[in-house]
């Protein structure tokens, strides 16, 4: 039973939902009632669920929220970006490198790369 926290992962249930049993099953077992489409209830209670090892669903659910986690870093970084650019544009490149540096330090972010000046 999904209830049981200690045989699935929520977050490894989550991403299985939505990756796996979305097409193969519940789109198949969905029911196609007018526009909405609809999912009862028998049909998530015998929705299969593949019982992998804990120690693999919860590798599986660390590798999410590292992706979202990234996704956050990289949005921060685009923003900081701008913003350097457009100091670079109003005032000069070694304003914008200090201030990048700076936002770095304080979002405790890093650059894969560097641009060179």
């Amino acid at each position: 039973m999904l209830r049981d926290k200690s045989k699935y992962n929520p977050n490894y249930v989550a991403l299985y939902i939505e990756t796996i049993a979305k097409l193969y099953y519940l789109f198949r077992n969905i029911a196609q009632a007018s526009v909405r489409q609809n999912t009862d209830l028998p049909t998530i209670k015998n929705m299969p669920i593949a019982d992998l090892p804990w120690n693999v669903q919860l590798s599986i659910a660390e590798k999410v929220q590292q992706t979202f986690d990234l996704k956050k870093q990289s949005k921060q970084l685009l923003e900081i970006a701008k913003c350097s650019v457009e100091i670079a544009i109003e005032k000069d490149k070694y304003t914008a490198q200090n201030w990048l540096d700076e936002q770095l330090k304080i979002n405790k972010l890093t650059l894969i790369t560097t641009v060179s000046t």
